[in-house]
């Protein structure tokens, strides 16, 4: 199945979103995410790691005060590119 951007970028978003919700809700000081949809059904990798690292992102800085560490497990070096590139492109680099 090959997704549309939209559709795959808001799936991405509800669960990283609700992963750092879940976080926040145990009081854990680290969580890890892996990169998921970055590139598989054709979906462009450096949007899933925008979409990752600026999920992540906002939802810690709005409520996510426990938590000291943050992992994206990134499964090839490309894919740990584009996240070390969405973190620069976002300011937190």
């Amino acid at each position: 199945m090959e997704w549309r951007t939209e559709q795959r970028g808001g799936v991405a978003h509800l669960l990283l979103s609700h992963g750092a919700q879940l976080a926040t809700d145990h009081n854990l000081k680290s969580i890890a995410f892996p990169a998921i949809s970055s590139g598989i059904y054709r979906f462009p990798a450096n949007i899933a790691a925008r979409i990752a690292v600026g999920t992540v992102a906002a939802e810690i800085g709005r409520a996510a005060a426990s938590l000291e560490q943050v992992v994206f497990c990134c499964f090839a070096p490309e894919s740990a590119k584009h996240h070390c590139d969405a973190f620069a492109e976002l300011g937190l680099a």
